[in-house]
C-alpha cells in the first residue's frame, strides 16, 4: 500500500463569485498592462500562466515517457530566458521555429510537421476524435486552457496504442 495517499477534494461545482470577480479585474489590468508597463507588477501571475502551462506539459509527458519536442519562438526565449535549457535537462528535444508566413514555420532544428498538425489541439478540442493519419499532435503551450483538452487526447491516445 502506498504511504501517501492523494485526495481531490472537490467542495464547489462552480468558482466562487470572490475568485471570479478578482480574476476579472486581474484580466483587465493584464490588458491594460499591455500599453502600460507599469501595470505588470500586480499581474506578474498572470505573465507566468503560459510558462507554468509548458512546465506542466513537460511534467507530464515526462511522467508518461513520451518523447516530445518542444518548440520555441525567440519572443519565448526572450521572456523566458532558459526555458528552452530547462526542458533540454529534463530530456526533451528543443527546435527553434519562426513563422515566416501564414504558411511557412521553420524549425531548427528541422521538422517535417504537415500544415494540418499545426491546429490539432483546437480541433481536437472540438471534434474529440484522433485521425487515423496524422503523425503530430500540437498542443499551443499558450494555451493553457486546453490542458483538459491534452490530458483527454493522451487518455485516448494511450488507449488506441498511439503515444
Amino acid at each position: 500500500m502506498p504511504d501517501i495517499m492523494v485526495l481531490h477534494d472537490f467542495d464547489n461545482p462552480y468558482l466562487s463569485g470572490n475568485y471570479a470577480f478578482r480574476r476579472g479585474l486581474k484580466l483587465i489590468v493584464y490588458a491594460l498592462s499591455k500599453k502600460i508597463p507599469l501595470l505588470r507588477r500586480w499581474v506578474k501571475d498572470i505573465y507566468s500562466e503560459t510558462y507554468s502551462n509548458c512546465k506542466t506539459l513537460a511534467a507530464l509527458d515526462k511522467l508518461l515517457g513520451l518523447d516530445s519536442k518542444f518548440g520555441l519562438k525567440a519572443e519565448v526565449l526572450e521572456a523566458f530566458p532558459g526555458l528552452d535549457k530547462e526542458l533540454a535537462e529534463m530530456g526533451f528535444h528543443i527546435h527553434k521555429h519562426a513563422h515566416i508566413s501564414r504558411d511557412d514555420v521553420r524549425w531548427e532544428p528541422p521538422l517535417n510537421v504537415e500544415k494540418e498538425a499545426w491546429f490539432f489541439d483546437q480541433n481536437f478540442h472540438r471534434s474529440r476524435e484522433i485521425p487515423g493519419h496524422v503523425r503530430w499532435a500540437v498542443f499551443h503551450a499558450d494555451y493553457p486552457y486546453l490542458l483538459p483538452t491534452y490530458i483527454d487526447f493522451l487518455l485516448q491516445a494511450r488507449a488506441i496504442g498511439r503515444v
